[in-house]
């Protein structure tokens, strides 16, 4: 039996209507700069969590907070890891427009850097 229409980007193409569903399982919704927390939805839940994932919450349709609880998190490992992935993008995206907009070239910051002992940094 062959069934390669099964695997990959083209099983999401197969919809019976003929329409391909281009709706990802992890998507960014923006950051709220006020409390500091970058919201993703996975799947159907739209999260948020700060940059450093000590404080994730679930939001509902009302916009409402609501804290998820460590043993969700332990037994649902893909929540952190997709947030993490998420944000992590979505930080260094930031800082490359931030050093895009500054007039030091990246080769003199290294070489500071380098000079005043922060060597694991960029």
């Amino acid at each position: 039996m062959n069934t390669n229409f099964l695997r990959g980007s083209r099983r999401y193409n197969n919809s019976p209507k003929g329409t391909a569903n281009n709706k990802s399982f992890r998507e960014f919704k923006g950051k709220d700069e006020e409390r500091g927390l970058y919201k993703v939805l996975l799947g159907q839940t739209v999260f948020a969590a700060n940059q450093t994932l000590t404080r994730v919450y679930t939001i509902d349709e009302a916009g409402e907070l609501t804290p998820v609880s460590q043993h969700t998190l332990n037994t649902k490992e893909w929540i952190l890891r997709n947030l993490q992935t998420e944000i992590k993008y979505r930080r260094g995206r930031e800082l490359e427009e931030i050093l895009t907009k500054t007039h030091i070239p990246s080769t003199d910051r290294k070489d500071y850097k380098k000079r005043r002992g922060f060597l694991g940094t960029r």
